[in-house]
């Protein structure tokens, strides 16, 4: 349930030269329980200049990050235990979507894109069935805004949800990796 994966990037009133710098802390919580932090969980966020800020998570979960622009950015990480929510039946919703079966959410969409092309084909199809089966390895998160995978930062304030890419069905929102995003 991508609902159960939310992330919340509190600004400080730090202002760097023509930048923001903030903490990115979890909101997360599964079936009303709130979740361990996870530590040691990279991101990367990439602004549409092309330039790129590394950050990771300390012990606690929080995330430091300094001089982002108020420009555009998508971010990414890497967890491998996202990598085993993905299965046959992300597959077969990515397959539904593909050949016009069913209609995706913006979450939903933006997981069945593997390949990231911005369109959820066959080619997608493959990539969830090679990450299910175990012949590609999986893991990718993509930071979102409302599915959107690029997103402004433009208050002090802004909420991100994490979408593990090839999750179509929402399954990765459990104890021990949720509570970082």
């Amino acid at each position: 349930n991508f609902d159960d994966v939310d992330t919340e990037l509190t600004v400080n009133d730090t202002i760097v030269l023509e930048g923001i710098t903030g903490t990115l802390t979890s909101t997360g919580s599964s079936d009303g329980e709130e979740m361990p932090a996870i530590s040691n969980q990279e991101f990367v966020f990439s602004s549409a200049n092309n330039s790129t800020v590394t950050a990771t998570t300390d012990a606690t979960g929080a995330l430091d990050v300094q001089a982002l622009l108020s420009t555009t950015y998508t971010a990414v990480g890497t967890n491998t235990s996202a990598e085993s929510a993905i299965s046959i039946s992300d597959v077969i919703a990515t397959l539904k979507a593909a050949v016009g079966i069913t209609e995706l959410t913006n979450y939903q969409e933006l997981a069945a894109d593997v390949n990231q092309d911005d369109q959820v084909t066959i080619s997608d199809v493959i990539g969830v069935l090679k990450i299910a089966v175990g012949i590609e390895e999986g893991g990718t998160l993509i930071l979102t805004d409302q599915g959107n995978d690029e997103f402004t930062i433009t208050s002090n304030t802004t909420e991100l949800t994490a979408v593990a890419l090839g999750d179509v069905d929402g399954s990765w929102a459990n104890s021990a990796v949720a509570d970082i995003l």
